[in-house]
């Protein structure tokens, strides 16, 4: 069985999939904040603090699309930027700061 290794050359690459790596692990984190506002709004007792009816649906879904969509994407540009070049990085990091504006922009619409 013939293994193959990934060169990764060093600077613009490494720096932009090290930036979608954190973009991937913070999507994760927000994920899992959502996620206990979710069970806080529908525990029993606890329910009546959180004045947050509307809440649950629209946190919902942003939970799911940061912990599916955000991360896959995040952790599949991470392994494109690693073996891309260096020639098109602001390419990059461009779309890398639109896609981390968007995800800031979703995770606080609830």
């Amino acid at each position: 069985m013939d293994s193959q290794v990934v060169n990764v050359s060093p600077g613009a690459p490494v720096a932009l999939a090290r930036a979608w790596l954190w973009l991937g692990i913070m999507a994760l984190i927000g994920s899992g904040l959502l996620a206990l506002l979710l069970v806080f709004s529908r525990t029993p007792g606890i329910q009546d603090v959180f004045p947050l009816k509307e809440f649950f649906r629209s946190a919902l879904v942003v939970h799911v699309d940061l912990s599916v969509a955000i991360w896959f994407m995040a952790f599949a540009t991470v392994i494109w930027s690693a073996v891309g070049g260096a020639g098109l990085a602001w390419l990059g990091w461009a779309g890398f700061g639109l896609v981390a504006l968007g995800t800031a922009v979703m995770t606080v619409s609830p």
